[in-house]
């Protein structure tokens, strides 16, 4: 998977309020040796109405520590642009003492667990409850 180029922003989709995302299209894929933290990813990224925030850290514990301590420090220093975020949560098992403290600072809970997409909101599984979705069959003749 690619990573998200730097000029793409979500930041005019003011409806967004919640954001689940994989860390991996955040950093793309790293060669060991780099070492270039992108630590302002999210806050270019993100709109000014986010609610919430859920980073899944399958990868780059560090790159992903690094971005959110951005993201804190930058709440912190602007107040007025990202007025709604209340919840950040990184997992699986993302404990930093250091990052809940600075959340808690902003007043936004800061959670070191995150599950599944399809278990916080089950109803994006499909009308089928397995993820997927039927469709027609255009080539019926029925349809002619």
């Amino acid at each position: 998977m690619r990573k998200i180029p730097p000029e793409l922003s979500l930041k005019e989709f003011s409806a967004l309020k919640h954001v689940f995302i994989n860390s991996i299209p955040l950093f793309g894929f790293i060669q060991k040796r780099e070492q270039n933290i992108d630590s302002e990813v999210l806050i270019r990224l993100l709109p000014r109405s986010i609610i919430s925030l859920a980073v899944k850290k399958n990868h780059y514990r560090n790159f992903v520590k690094e971005a959110l301590l951005g993201l804190a420090d930058w709440k912190s220093q602007n107040p007025g642009e990202f007025p709604n975020l209340n919840w950040v949560a990184c997992g699986p098992k993302m404990k930093s003492s250091t990052l809940a403290s600075l959340f808690k600072a902003v007043g936004v809970n800061f959670d070191a667990k995150v599950r599944s997409l399809s278990q916080i909101k089950p109803y994006l599984n499909g009308p089928n409850a397995d993820s997927t979705l039927v469709f027609p069959n255009w080539d019926s003749e029925d349809d002619l």
